[in-house]
């Protein structure tokens, strides 16, 4: 008897060895606990207003799937706290840092197809892609994310990203956004970077690349794209300007005209500024009336405005500025 409870007892002894021994069950988000800062930034954006008495923390939720389409579980809604399905916690890492996507995915059915036959649906998990529209400015600065992401179809009412002194910053990837004005990534290490399709008007990033801050930035009307990757191009930025309604002049550093192609690319930190021009009237379009003020400016028949009117960047304004002026009124350049 008193072996059979030996046994026994030794049994489950090591039935509770093997129990401690296995792999703890995957952890909800967060991985690890988020600093206070973290939690305080991501909380005050959330709290911003958003859209329809939203705030941007609510528009997470107000998901909306193609007809036909379904959610295999109830749609989650927000809570109140810092957390959304925004942010994801990598597993590769071993200390507490967050990524931030402008899309998150649900298991259920958009409606869309998954496959190209009834065969291959069904090996297929369907997913529905989440994609909110969020507003305002999003101030990470100072905190844990390694990564800022949307994809092609993440098009939000984001204006202003503020994402200085980001520790762990290396990656973002921010493009076809419409409403972006202004982006700063300082004192972080970028190692790639993409606002293609966006629209805006100054972008700052620190990179261990460069022995000082790339800053990029546009006057008039237009707006600045870069796009680097310090794994396929090693130091190379690539610039490009894109106009909204005057024409580019060229693109200048300190001051001095370095390159009157819309694409130029960089290898080293400063600040780079695209410079459009033309628009003599200040009406937001560039016409014949602004080749005719710039002709008449020429002649000494207006004051000059020579930052504007000299489309060419020779240093002066002439009548080669002026037709320059008429010829893209015409849409002949």
């Amino acid at each position: 008897m008193r072996r059979s409870i030996k046994i026994f007892a030794l049994a489950i002894a090591v039935i509770m060895t093997a129990a401690l021994c296995l792999p703890a069950a995957a952890e909800p988000f967060p991985r690890y606990e988020l600093s206070e800062h973290d939690q305080e930034m991501l909380l005050a954006f959330w709290q911003q207003p958003a859209y329809d008495g939203m705030t941007n923390g609510e528009a997470v939720y107000d998901i909306h799937i193609a007809e036909g389409g379904s959610l295999s579980e109830p749609a989650p809604e927000y809570d109140g706290s810092y957390w959304t399905h925004l942010l994801v916690t990598p597993y590769y890492c071993d200390h507490d840092v967050f990524s931030f996507y402008l899309y998150y995915d649900l298991m259920g059915w958009d409606g869309l197809p998954i496959g190209d036959d009834t065969e291959s649906c069904t090996k297929l998990t369907p997913m529905v892609t989440v994609r909110p529209d969020l507003y305002g400015t999003l101030d990470l600065h100072g905190t844990s994310v390694d990564q800022v992401h949307g994809d092609a179809r993440s098009i939000t009412h984001l204006t202003d990203f503020i994402l200085d002194d980001c520790t762990y910053l290396s990656d973002i990837y921010l493009i076809n956004q419409p409403a972006a004005q202004t982006l700063s990534a300082l004192n972080c290490p970028i190692v790639r970077l993409s606002t293609a399709g966006s629209t805006f008007k100054s972008i700052r990033f620190s990179s261990p690349s460069y022995a000082e801050p790339m800053s990029v930035m546009s006057i008039g009307r237009g707006c600045v794209s870069v796009y680097y990757n310090k794994a396929s191009a090693g130091k190379v930025s690539r610039l490009t300007a894109v106009q909204d309604g005057e024409m580019f002049m060229g693109w200048f550093r300190d001051g001095e005209l370095i390159s009157a192609e819309p694409c130029v690319e960089v290898d080293e930190g400063g600040e780079y500024t695209a410079r459009f021009g033309g628009d003599m009237d200040g009406d937001g379009t560039v016409g014949t009336a602004d080749a005719l003020t710039a002709m008449r400016m020429c002649m000494g028949l207006l004051p000059s405005d020579g930052v504007n009117a000299d489309v060419n960047c020779s240093g002066d304004m002439d009548v080669a500025d002026a037709l320059l002026i008429l010829r893209f009124a015409m849409g002949l350049i």
